[in-house]
């Protein structure tokens, strides 16, 4: 999918007959290849690949540790690092040395450190999913259509289910990783369902309310270890999407209304022109009141003077208006946009997700460009 748009990059630049390839931010794409494949493969690296990283050496780090200066041997020291390093507290193998309560206390806030992160990636991939801004405003409003009081009950589940897949995708997970602990716990401890939950459960809780026998074989500490290592991160991240799915408000659309429609204040437009978001000519244009209702719904007036400074740079005229290929540094022109616009791949991308909607959205088009996109 990649390979294609970047063996048209050099084409497209150089002023040749663009291809659809080429378009790279108007056709849906799960890899955004604005700057080449290996842009996108860096930056996993440079993040998700660099934590998983320390990540393991942080399990290793204590792995050896506590099998060897408690010498406990490695699947029990590999249980004792995840118990520590998560804060599980299963009681067992006891610290009676004053040397590893230093360590363990600095191995905890690195632990803790980690499950911090898994809930900051999952955050991100929510954001990453809905980058296509079109494709997700489409998407939520026929999700409000579909989840209406008078549509049916199956339709309204099905609905929900595919709009919000990405929080219930790793609920599911989480159930299955629990599904996995209670089997392995009941067949080699032999406990009952109700003890085996209680283990699974308070384990990836942290909590160590059930821990596995003192005496329980060394490939039973290296398994829970295992399960506990993956099972606590990931319940920290499902039981943050099952609270995002009870908060979900559908009233936030007319809240969001109520604010820009309440009455505006002196102390407000001072602040915009504060911030240099209002020329204080006396008179607020189209312009200037957009900018005073996203400030209103908490947008940061820095963020929107940096968009304002980021309208310059582009504005390579003075004009004070953005062509098409100011806008795209010349990646784009009005041609490029109507043979777009006129073929099937970018109409069968969006046509599904128009076809039930109660309004469409255009793109804004410029005087000098409507007739080439007619």
């Amino acid at each position: 999918m990649c390979t294609e748009t970047m063996r048209n990059e050099k084409s497209s630049r150089s002023g040749g007959e663009s291809r659809l390839a080429s378009f790279r931010g108007c056709v849906p794409r799960r890899m955004n290849c604005k700057n080449g494949c290996g842009a996108g493969i860096k930056k996993f690296c440079n993040k998700g690949t660099f934590y998983l990283f320390l990540w393991i050496l942080w399990l290793i780090g204590g792995t050896l540790y506590y099998s060897y200066v408690n010498d406990l041997g490695i699947a029990t020291g590999f249980y004792q690092a995840i118990n520590i390093g998560y804060s599980i507290g299963y009681g067992y193998p006891r610290e009676p040395m004053e040397q590893n309560w230093w360590f363990s206390s600095f191995y905890v806030v690195i632990g803790a450190s980690f499950v911090g992160v898994a809930l900051c990636f999952f955050a991100d991939k929510i954001v990453e999913d809905s980058q296509d801004w079109f494709m997700h405003m489409i998407e939520k409003q026929q999700y409000e259509i579909d989840t209406a009081p008078g549509k049916p009950l199956r339709v309204r589940a099905k609905a929900f289910i595919k709009f919000n897949w990405a929080l219930i995708r790793s609920i599911l997970l989480w159930c299955v990783w629990i599904a996995i602990m209670i089997i392995y716990s009941m067949l080699s401890v032999k406990w009952p369902f109700s003890a085996a939950q209680y283990f699974a459960i308070s384990t990836c809780s942290t909590g160590g309310h059930m821990p596995i026998p003192d005496d329980s074989p060394l490939w039973l500490f290296g398994v829970t270890g295992f399960f506990a290592a993956i099972g606590v991160p990931l319940m920290g991240v499902a039981m943050g999407s099952l609270g995002a799915l009870l908060m979900e408000r559908r009233d936030d659309m007319d809240d969001m209304k109520k604010i820009i429609e309440a009455e505006v204040s002196a102390e407000e437009i001072l602040d915009l022109q504060r911030f240099g978001l209002e020329d204080g000519d006396g008179e607020i244009d189209k312009a200037e009141f957009v900018i005073l209702c996203m400030v209103r719904l908490g947008t940061d007036p820095r963020l929107v003077q940096f968009i304002s400074e980021q309208f310059q740079k582009l504005d390579d005229d003075g004009s004070n208006t953005l062509s098409i290929l100011e806008i795209t540094k010349g990646r784009v022109s009005c041609e490029d946009l109507r043979k777009l616009g006129q073929s099937e791949e970018y109409r069968n991308s969006r046509r599904n997700l128009v076809r039930n909607s109660n309004s469409a959205v255009s793109l804004p088009s410029r005087s000098k460009c409507r007739e080439a996109l007619r």
